[in-house]
């Protein structure tokens, strides 16, 4: 099942501007953005907190199975 199929696409679309509450605070006119990983192409569709976690996280990732390919005589 794709995740299409499961969302309908009209909750959250790139330039949407919400107000949204979680554990942590109130988030005031968060802009809806898209960032894609350059390395893999993985797309994330959120707000500018939650894309900036993406990309940290996707950054993190990858330079851990770098590491990991050249210790095992990968890349």
């Amino acid at each position: 099942m794709l995740w299409d199929e499961l969302l309908p696409s009209s909750i959250m679309r790139e330039g949407d501007i919400i107000t949204y509450a979680t554990d942590v605070g109130l988030y005031i006119d968060a802009e809806i953005v898209r960032v894609t990983c350059p390395i893999c192409l993985e797309e994330f569709i959120g707000s500018k907190r939650e894309a900036g976690i993406f990309i940290t996280g996707h950054s993190s990732y990858h330079e851990f199975v770098e590491e990991r390919a050249e210790y095992y005589g990968g890349i």
